[in-house]
């Protein structure tokens, strides 16, 4: 439930920011991943070190160690963490800036949500068997006072951008939006003013979002680690119920009204990107509108696929041309690529030209020409699923009162060895991800479109943690078998404090089956580790097009478009859509 909780939340996110993004939903999903790995053990380390130097230093000695440290370092720290992977893709779009405030703030929350799950899943994913139904989810125990409310699937997709858990205590189950994808879109809208802004002023106003997410987060853990501090409880309890979704749509809005307008500008300086009914009405389309719209309408959802690809491409480039401090030189090959799609686009826009073609044979001449798989993916593809299985049957399988034996099976003994065994198997994929995609980041910043050297490096990011995890967890198995803590924080942690309210407590008070099985399911957050990324992996617009070309030739032919002749024929131009999907779309990268 936890994990539909966070995998709704994207949904809703890629929903609500699909007229004015760029951004792809599989880099989305990185991002997510990056927040999960990346981010959170990151962040675990980071209080780890201040734990133990007030430690060292001689202050605080004992349980309350561990206190100051989630409350007043985990906040600078984790926001910190969250919008250092928003910041390296920012470096990528310094000189072709063609992502607006939109797409910082899409990736920021879908880091924050990811952050969310883990502190979630690292809580109560191995309790599940103690919870009692409730109205509308399940109610874990953990104090006299208040319980975690884990919500039923009716109540998650019905709710706007819900937390994994929430909040009951025994009269009424309070299940409020996902703070940290609040946080995390606060922190994407500053980096966004950051990269985006074009005067000086707009860039110092990016640190007014990120103080705000970094004093929210303060005023919670404040008032959940300290019980002196009354005045700060009403300010999280508002933070958390009443103001969260407001602030998550208020950024969304008022980023898209600013995407808007930079875009406007950018179109009024490409006027051969636009198509003839744009041209014909100022202003048509503004969002990819009415034509663009009719096209995608003629047959659905082959036409759909093709014009969502085409305005995400041609939105990078207004955006791009848009801002003051682009480059001319670094969007040349996208301009001319746009404008070369725009013709193609504007040559079939006639509905009586599609009639007749059969969209099953559309698809299965796409699929033929697309780029094939080379062998070492598909080996990575079987491979991956081979391994996440035993951690699946752990978290998924595992995780009912029913079954709950499997879990138990994997606490020691052979079950254990099997999920160490998977988790080194996992290591040495993540591995090999890891050098693939250092290998083909030279080549994605080649590319016109920023998008794929982003993905790359927040790909790189996500293996990176990963792997950081499972070499920590292995290294120290035994030791955590035997009842140690995963990390030495020198006695910090409270023993008699059964209510873990942070991500360092709930690193440090879990098994190591759980620990195992979240570091191994990493894989599924790679690319082609889906059977849905391996079907959209990339391109698939282009993948389309240049199926559909061949088809329509006849078409055209009668229609006098003189475009055709000067490619060289149908077959020319069919062999252009191709290369073009081989040289953009990258589906390996």
């Amino acid at each position: 439930m936890m994990v539909l909780a966070a995998v709704w939340c994207l949904v809703q996110l890629l929903v609500l920011s699909a007229p004015v993004r760029v951004v792809r939903w599989s880099t989305v999903l990185v991002a997510f991943g990056v927040g999960v790995y990346a981010c959170g053990v990151v962040s675990v380390l980071l209080e780890v070190g201040w734990a133990r130097e007030l430690a060292v230093r001689g202050l605080h000695r004992g349980p309350s160690e561990l206190a100051q440290a989630t409350w007043v370092a985990a906040p600078v720290v984790e926001e910190l963490v969250k919008v250092a992977p928003l910041v390296v893709a920012g470096w990528v779009l310094r000189r072709r800036v063609q992502w607006g405030l939109s797409d910082f703030a899409v990736l920021g929350a879908s880091v924050g949500t990811g952050f969310g799950l883990l502190e979630s899943v690292l809580s109560f994913a191995e309790r599940a068997h103690k919870s009692k139904p409730d109205d509308g989810g399940w109610v874990l125990a953990q104090s006299i006072f208040s319980n975690a409310f884990i919500p039923d699937p009716g109540r998650i997709l019905t709710s706007l951008f819900p937390a994994p858990n929430g909040v009951s205590d025994w009269s009424e189950a309070q299940f409020p939006p996902g703070i940290h994808l609040v946080y995390g879109v606060l922190g994407g809208l500053g980096v966004g003013l950051v990269v985006c802004g074009g005067w000086w002023v707009w860039r110092v106003c990016g640190l007014v979002p990120l103080v705000a997410a970094w004093a929210a987060h303060w005023v919670n853990n404040l008032a959940a680690a300290n019980k002196d501090a009354e005045w700060a409880k009403p300010w999280a309890e508002d933070i958390h119920q009443e103001w969260g979704i407001w602030i998550a749509l208020g950024v969304l809005v008022g980023a898209a009204v600013v995407d808007v307008g930079r875009r406007r500008r950018g179109r009024a300086l490409l006027p051969e990107t636009l198509l003839a009914g744009e041209r014909a009405v100022p202003g048509a389309g503004s969002s990819g509108g009415s034509p663009l719209l009719s096209y995608a309408l003629i047959k659905p959802p082959y036409t759909w696929f093709i014009a969502s690809g085409y305005a995400r491409m041609r939105r990078a480039l207004h955006m791009a041309a848009g801002h003051p401090r682009t480059d001319p030189a670094r969007i040349a090959r996208l301009r001319e690529q746009v404008a070369e799609r725009t013709r193609t686009i504007e040559e079939t826009s006639d509905p009586a030209r599609w009639r007749g073609l059969s969209q099953l044979a559309l698809i299965r001449e796409a699929l033929a020409a697309r780029a094939r798989l080379p062998w070492h993916e598909k080996v990575f593809l079987g491979a991956s699923l081979v391994v996440v299985l035993p951690s699946l049957a752990y978290l998924l399988v595992g995780d009912f009162k029913g079954t709950q034996g499997i879990q138990k099976w994997f606490a020691d003994g052979a079950g254990l060895q099997v999920l160490i065994w998977a988790a080194v198997a996992g290591l040495v994929l993540v591995v090999w991800r890891l050098l693939v995609t250092l290998v083909g980041l030279r080549a994605a910043l080649r590319l016109p479109l920023a998008e794929p050297a982003v993905s790359a490096q927040l790909r790189i990011a996500l293996c990176a943690g990963s792997l950081l995890t499972g070499c920590l967890l292995l290294s120290r198995r035994a030791a955590i078998a035997d009842g140690e803590k995963p990390l030495d924080v020198h006695d910090a942690v409270d023993p008699y404090n059964d209510a873990s309210s942070f991500l360092l407590e709930r690193f440090l008070d879990v098994g190591l089956p759980l620990l195992l099985t979240v570091a191994t399911l990493a894989l599924l957050a790679m690319p082609y580790a889906l059977p849905l990324e391996l079907m959209m992996g990339g391109g698939v617009g282009e993948m389309l097009l240049g199926a559909a070309l061949p088809r329509l030739a006849p078409y055209l032919a009668r229609a006098g478009v003189q475009a055709l002749g000067r490619a060289g024929g149908p077959q020319a131009l069919a062999r252009a859509g191709v290369q073009a999907l081989r040289r953009d779309a990258m589906p390996w990268a």
